[in-house]
């Protein structure tokens, strides 16, 4: 088989992924719009489900020789549905090793504050524009829309992440300085 049709075959299987994952994101957004009742709540500890996030795409950050530490991890009882929270965490997890730079760092964090959980993924990647914060959660809205298509980001990420948050009664939020890196931060309401 022909170089240039091997190029065109790898690039027609990437554009497929792509479109695969965005169809699967946006059916999640609108079942999730609809109603909360596709989660599946259950009493579960954070730590554990964030320390399986972090050692599932260790291999990720790896592979751009990226250090991902977890640096603080609490016992943190809460209610919630586990595959929806572990994708929320390996959202935020996936998007640092994304716009971290070769070499970066990656830390993760839990500790309770007032009664909630507060998780925390923070990267001395690039950062993101103080213009560019009050849009982070929206649908399609992708900072730079350059590296986004090129790392096949579709913009549905993080409002995923906040339509999760939201689901458990939590807040997620965002930190960031162009040059210094963001603070990804996720707080939810600690089991009784």
């Amino acid at each position: 088989v022909p170089h240039a049709l091997k190029e065109k075959i790898v690039q027609d299987i990437e554009n497929i992924t792509r479109l695969s994952r965005l169809i699967n994101s946006l059916l999640f957004l609108s079942q999730t719009e609809q109603i909360n009742s596709n989660f599946e709540f259950e009493i579960l500890e954070l730590g554990g489900l964030i320390q399986e996030v972090a050692a599932d795409i260790r291999m990720l950050t790896e592979a751009k020789s990226q250090q991902l530490q977890v640096v603080e991890l609490v016992p943190a009882t809460i209610r919630g549905d586990r595959s929806r929270l572990y994708q929320l965490f390996f959202n935020l997890i996936d998007n640092a090793a994304k716009y971290t730079p070769e070499g970066g760092k990656i830390w993760i964090s839990l500790r309770l504050e007032n009664n909630r959980a507060l998780a925390e993924v923070r990267d001395n990647g690039p950062g993101i524009p103080a213009a560019d914060l009050p849009h982070i959660f929206q649908r399609f809205y992708r900072v730079n829309k350059d590296r986004a298509r090129k790392s096949g980001g579709s913009g549905l990420g993080l409002a995923i992440c906040r339509l999760i948050a939201e689901a458990h009664s939590g807040i997620i939020d965002v930190e960031s300085e162009v040059g210094k890196g963001s603070v990804f931060w996720v707080s939810l309401p600690l089991q009784v």
